[in-house]
This record gives structure tokens, C-alpha cells and sequence, in this order.
């Protein structure tokens, strides 16, 4: 290891040449000599150099592993408070929700049908459905559908019944 190399990993570590100093377990003036390349730096300094590099960059790691737990976990309680908000709707608003969506939904589909437009729905497993098939797939005269590609489902409500259908 050379003087600059030394040099370089104590500022990237934004430390002082004392702070440095103290960690490698040898005076502020020996270290200061090490860096200016007026003493050789030992073997047993470079080794505890290298220790010190390769402690952070375990740290980095596990660092980077806690902030992905926590952002999936603070993902499933923030998907856990919707889900009971949801649950607090009145039935009523329930109800007319799902014979708007119904009728946007029919008339998107007629519009579809009309236009000859190809709509493909695309699973996040993988495949893809058209709007013709899903309505193949669930009972007729359904007030809504409602489709969760990443279920893999198609979920209707015709009057007081629900129910769920695999897609792919």
C-alpha cells in the first residue's frame, strides 16, 4: 500500500489524520510520517487498513438489507390500513361504486368492441388476457368486475353474490 493509497482511504473515510491515527493504534506523528511516505507503512498497518475497508463495506451491505425489510414491511402495514379503510365504506356507497364502475366497464368494453381495438391485460406472472375473455370467465348480468392482475384474479359482484375467478 502506498502513502497516497493510505492517504485516500483516510479522507474517504472524512476523518482526521488523529481520528485515523487512533484506529490503526499508532501516534498522530507516526501516522503523519506513513502518509508523507517518510516512514514505510508495516505490514501489520496495511492488514488493519484493509480490515477497516472491508468491516464498512459489510456494513453498507447490511445496511441496504434493513432499509429493503423495513420499506416491505411499512409496504404490507400501509397495504393493511388501506384494506380497513376500504372495510369502513357504508354499504350503500359500496353499492353505487359498483354500478357506476358496472356500467363504465360495459361501455368500455362495447367501445373496445366497436373500435377493434386490441386491449391486452397482463399478468405480473406472466400472460396476458383480453376484456372479452375475462367477461367469458365470470357469471352474466354482473354488476362489476373487478380484475387483479397481480392475483392472478377477476373479482364480480351480480346483486348480493360475489365471487372470484382465476385469470391465467
Amino acid at each position: 500500500m502506498t502513502n497516497e493509497e493510505l492517504k485516500k482511504i483516510r479522507e474517504e473515510k472524512n476523518q482526521s489524520k488523529g481520528e485515523f491515527a487512533k484506529l490503526l493504534g499508532v501516534t498522530p506523528m507516526v501516522y503523519g510520517r506513513y502518509e508523507s511516505g517518510t516512514l514505510k507503512i508495516p505490514e501489520i498497518i496495511e492488514t488493519a487498513v484493509k480490515e477497516m475497508i472491508a468491516k464498512a463495506s459489510d456494513k453498507v451491505v447490511a445496511t441496504e438489507i434493513e432499509v429493503k425489510k423495513k420499506t416491505r414491511a411499512a409496504g404490507r402495514k400501509a397495504k393493511e390500513v388501506v384494506e380497513k379503510a376500504s372495510d369502513v365504506a357504508t354499504e350503500i356507497e359500496v353499492k353505487k361504486k359498483t354500478r357506476s364502475t358496472a356500467r363504465k366497464a360495459k361501455e368500455t368494453v362495447k367501445a373496445v368492441a366497436v373500435k377493434k381495438t386490441a386491449i391486452l391485460i397482463q399478468s405480473q406472472l406472466g400472460g396476458t388476457i383480453t376484456p372479452e375473455e375475462v367477461l367469458k370467465r365470470i357469471p352474466e348480468g354482473c354488476d362489476q368486475v373487478y380484475i387483479k392482475p397481480e392475483e392472478n384474479k377477476a373479482y364480480w359482484v351480480k346483486g348480493d353474490e360475489s365471487g372470484a375467478v382465476e385469470l391465467w
